[in-house]
């Protein structure tokens, strides 16, 4: 053992951690291991792979224990609980903080004393944690049996959740690893002579061949001696007690395992002078998602307070400690105003229409957030107020979606429309959105974001159903009811182009019309945004995959049908279904006109 380090069992560690003896300072990130990880490292351990030396911080005087700290998770819940709850410093006990470590800690606790919870693959998100959708599991290791060769363990480890168990064709195989801490702590030399008999005891290994005894016993013993025996846990206890020099070994320490985003450096800095902070951006990420479905990160709410306070806005630790700039003590002191103008535009962004997945880029609302920030406007969401100057940053942030203004890098762009925003603003506060001087300064360059027909027409006749660029150009073509959802929906319905369907048309028989045949079947025509409509909930239920001469046939008199750009003839809708050529080229130019004055905003 390396000079200096001390040494503890998992079940030290373990025990530990179940008694807040081992905690978290509050600059530690939250929990990120994945199952996969967590399985890797105890095959690790079962294989006698070292799994490096850890660090702790003992805390142990007033102004050390004055800051703030966490309990380690037992029960991860995947967005929901990533971090554990806060620490109360019981007075007069001694305790320590992991400094390098947390992952493998947390990782051990959750396999041991606790469960993991995450998303089941095509399961749409709630609004709250719902254990259908993120079912519980715990670590289980397959007792007779090694890992497939797909995998790089020769221990097979599993979260299984009790669905899954049920499932299992012969479940005697499946320990769950925290049951072994439930086993009489026995004498080292009397393992392989008295935990038979405790197993037996347990009937663990009833109706199980001499084969499967064999290997299960085998493979028990060894989790027995590992969790109980083996000096796993070796660390290097830091006793100095300021804050600062803990965060700078901090930084110093952690590079292995899942990397750290520079962000994450960033964030430990801005918890060093605001210990609220981490607290606070968790609660205002939650109620983000509960009350808009939209997905921010800590690394979108901090790139908003560089926005706000700083020239420079890249992730750089020194724009959070610099002095002069107080970058964090104006954070902590506007973060109410902060936290409204972020969920109302992320409300905002929902009455437009658009959700987490349409939403590619996060940071196209950072410039809605300074605006409103700066402006002293925390309400973009109300709907009763200023009409015209929310259409105007609707146009502009479906256009920065729709020409992908971040991709890459974008700081350079945060910052030029940072002083756009701040010339329009100066001496005027009542100044639109400036979307006109983005496009300006762009225009012809790289991150051009201005529309016109040619654009506009090439996105019609290549944006497929179930794309982004669909909806977008939908939405900017179709006013959209800030209370209703919408749907993107074919308006001649898709099972109308099989050849199955085509084979029974009169202008089809017999091989007539091959050329209008192909069209028809071109998968380019009927399923990109020429064919495509938005529909709230209740016309999406009421077309179904009704054809569009039947549907049209059953609105009532007085029903709007002009907001889908159905083209006439004669005075009539063109809705036949030998008539689709048609319907696809004078629709086009519809939509067309109808995006190009939505985006110039002629009355």
């Amino acid at each position: 053992m390396e000079k200096g380090l001390e040494q503890k069992t998992i079940r030290e560690i373990v025990r530990l951690v179940e008694d807040s003896s081992w905690i978290l300072p509050t600059f530690q990130r939250r929990f990120v291991w994945s199952q996969e990880q967590i399985c890797d490292l105890f095959d690790s351990i079962m294989r006698g792979y070292p799994i490096n030396t850890f660090m702790v911080w003992r805390v142990n005087n007033q102004t050390a224990r004055s800051n703030k700290f966490y309990r380690f998770i037992q029960d991860y819940q995947e967005f929901w609980r990533e971090i554990g709850e806060s620490f109360s410093d019981p007075a007069n006990e001694l305790y320590y903080a992991v400094i390098d470590g947390q992952q493998r800690i947390n990782s051990l606790y959750i396999g041991y004393h606790g469960s993991y919870a995450t998303k089941l693959p095509r399961k749409h998100w709630k609004a709250a944690y719902d254990e259908s959708i993120q079912p519980k599991t715990h670590l289980y290791l397959n007792l007779f049996e090694d890992a497939d060769d797909t995998s790089s363990r020769i221990f097979d480890f599993r979260f299984l959740s009790s669905d899954m168990m049920r499932t299992q064709e012969n479940r005697s195989k499946w320990f769950r690893v925290g049951n072994i801490l439930s086993f009489t702590e026995i004498l080292y030399d009397e393992i392989d002579d008295r935990l038979p008999d405790m197993i037996d005891e347990r009937h663990l290994l009833d109706n199980c061949s001499e084969s499967e005894r064999k290997s299960a016993l085998k493979k028990l013993k060894m989790l027995y001696r590992k969790t109980f025996y083996a000096p796993i846990i070796n660390y290097h206890q830091e006793e100095i007690q300021e804050l600062d020099r803990v965060v700078n070994v901090f930084l110093r320490t952690n590079g292995g395992g899942t990397p750290l985003e520079f962000s994450d450096l960033v964030m430990s800095v801005t918890v060093r002078q605001w210990a609220e902070s981490k607290d606070k951006i968790e609660d205002l990420i939650k109620l983000v998602y509960s009350e808009t479905g939209i997905v921010l990160n800590k690394d979108f709410v901090l790139k908003v307070f560089l926005m706000l306070y700083s020239s420079d806005i890249s992730f750089k630790v020194k724009n959070f400690e610099d002095e002069d700039l107080d970058l964090v003590n104006k954070a902590k002191i506007d973060f109410d105003r902060i936290h409204k103008t972020i969920l109302a535009a992320c409300k905002y962004a929902n009455q437009i229409g658009l959700n987490n997945e349409n939403l590619r880029s996060k940071y196209a609302l950072i410039p809605i957030i300074y605006y409103s920030f700066k402006r002293k406007k925390f309400d973009v969401d109300n709907t009763s107020k200023e009409t015209k100057n929310r259409s105007y940053i609707e146009i502009w942030i479906k256009s920065a979606l729709l020409k992908g203004m971040f991709g890459g890098k974008p700081d350079a762009v945060l910052t030029a429309i940072k002083q756009i925003i701040d010339n329009k603003l100066s001496g005027n506060s009542k100044s639109m959105f400036p979307v006109f001087d983005i496009i300006k300064k762009y225009k012809n360059k790289p991150k051009d974001i201005s529309i016109d027909e040619s654009f506009i027409l090439d996105k019609i006749e290549t944006s497929q159903w179930g794309s982004v660029d669909a909806f977008l150009l939908l939405s900017l073509a179709q006013q959209l009811d800030p209370q209703q959802r919408y749907h993107v929906d074919h308006m001649y319905p898709k099972d109308m182009f099989k050849n199955s369907k085509l084979d029974r048309m009169n202008m089809f028989a017999n091989g007539q019309n091959p050329e209008l045949r192909n069209f028809y079947v071109n998968k380019d025509n009927w399923n990109t945004v020429g064919n495509l409509q938005l529909l709230n909930d209740t016309d999406n239920l009421s077309k179904s995959n009704k054809s569009l001469f039947q549907w049209i046939s059953e609105r009532e008199k007085g029903y709007d049908l002009d907001r889908y750009f159905i083209p006439k003839e004669d005075g009539d809708y063109i809705v036949q279904d030998d008539k689709f050529k048609e319907f696809i080229t004078k629709r086009k130019k519809l939509l067309v006109k109808a995006i190009m004055k939505r985006i110039s905003l002629e009355d």
